[in-house]
């Protein structure tokens, strides 16, 4: 019974995101209104363009708006995002980038793989050449410099899953992936895979450090991955030092443990979608690594929760991993990429107004309405990547202007992967 009231107390601070909730009733027809138009418009527009044609216009954007000396870009554009740059976001494009050279074999495509690659060169460069590279960097007209020292071991999945495609796809760049990937390699392991920065301060929430009482299982499938990788990799004493560390995860059941990655219990959910979409991440690294058979089932459990919701990423990770077949996944990558607009710019989206929604599940204490089948792409509040979010979301984005404005990044993984994928 006091189990039941507590969860009633905490069930009813959470917040149901709807809204009505945030505009009186004359501005909220007016949202609404302007929603439809501009959803309708956005419509229009994705059906007017190519899958080609609009993979050439997020590229050709993309390299419009990077700096000079440094193959990198910003979270969104925007008056507000000032010079800030995003080493995660640039994971993403290096993959994507990597999987289309794979495709075409074009010279040009390889050069902007190289640029791309120097980049994290020229940010490690930049913090002492230490396999250190914070999140958010900047350029000056004559180097990268450093914003401040934020960082995460997440961006490092993001960064092993660019170099692996990489490592994979792109020959000529196998050496110097792998001598970066040792710098960073190393720097992990001299604190016992627990992140420290330029500083030598622990980065907080990045301790993969093995042991029997991690309590997150989401950092044990980082470590074990992690080591899949390396095991791959590097030859020599430090292939021998990472296999009496993997020798130990096993003994400590780690890829029993990984298999257990979200949860779902009295309408809470745990851990977020931008969390389980790292995870699809991890499985990639390992799986591509090792093909260790504790990947597969993981996946398997892990898509349990997201089941409803077909993210198209997943689709082809799941494709990677041999779970999925190849036709079925093809309609599902077109129907996303065709609902893609060219304008990304963050508007409120209204759609549970005319949408037959449910009440979702509360993630970090907040609930919001989900249609019960496919949004398009255009009728969505855009956040970021789209792949790290939930699929059926309807609403968002409230009291947005259209001030910021994402750079298509999306699009190209999804599109150059699925092209690859294809070969």
């Amino acid at each position: 019974m006091r189990f039941i009231l507590v969860l009633f107390i905490f069930l009813t601070s959470c917040q149901f995101i709807e809204p009505q909730a945030v505009y009186e009733e004359d501005q909220l027809n007016a949202e609404h209104q302007s929603f439809v138009e501009r959803r309708a418009r956005l419509k229009q527009e994705s059906e007017e363009h190519t899958l080609e044609e609009k993979a050439v216009f997020f590229e050709n954007k993309i390299k419009k708006n990077m700096p000079l000396g440094l193959a990198m870009i910003p979270k969104y554009y925007g008056e507000k995002v000032g010079d800030e740059l995003r080493v995660d976001l640039n994971c993403h494009l290096l993959a994507a980038m990597a999987f289309k050279y794979d495709v075409t074999k074009n010279k040009e495509d390889l050069e902007f793989v190289e640029k791309l690659f120097h980049s994290f060169i020229q940010v490690d460069e930049a913090n002492g050449m230490d396999g250190y590279l914070p999140v958010k960097v900047r350029y000056n007209e004559e180097r990268a410099e450093i914003l401040n020292n934020e960082c995460h071991e997440n961006v490092y999945v993001q960064l092993f899953f660019a170099y692996q495609i990489v490592y994979d796809k792109v020959p000529s760049l196998r050496k110097d992936v792998t001598q970066h990937l040792e710098m960073i390699f190393r720097h992990f392991m001299k604190n016992d895979f627990t992140l420290y920065d330029q500083n030598n301060e622990e980065v907080p929430y990045s301790d993969l450090s093995p042991n029997a009482w991690q309590v997150y299982n989401n950092r044990r499938l980082s470590l074990i991955s992690m080591l899949d990788l390396g095991r791959r990799c590097f030859g020599g004493d430090l292939r021998a030092e990472l296999e009496l560390v993997y020798l130990k995860v096993l003994n400590l059941s780690y890829p029993y443990f990984i298999q257990r990655q979200a949860y779902r219990s009295f309408g809470l959910e745990f851990p977020t979608h931008s969390s389980s979409w790292l995870n699809y991440i991890k499985l990639y690294n390992g799986y591509k690594a090792s093909e260790e058979k504790y990947y597969l089932k993981t996946f398997e459990n892990l898509e349990k929760f997201y089941k409803a919701q077909i993210n198209p990423f997943g689709q082809l990770i799941g494709l990677e991993m041999g779970l999925y077949k190849q036709e079925d996944v093809d309609l599902i990558i077109k129907k996303n990429l065709e609902s893609f607009p060219l304008d990304l710019r963050q508007y409120p989206s209204l759609g549970s107004i005319d949408t037959k929604s449910f009440r979702g599940s509360y993630v970090k204490l907040k609930s919001r309405e989900e249609s019960t089948t496919f949004v398009p792409v255009y009728a969505r509040p855009f956040e970021s990547i789209e792949w790290k979010h939930n699929q059926l979301r309807l609403d968002g984005n409230f009291h947005s202007k259209g001030e910021k404005c994402y750079t298509g990044v999306d699009y190209l993984i999804l599109y150059w992967m699925w092209k690859s994928s294809q070969d």
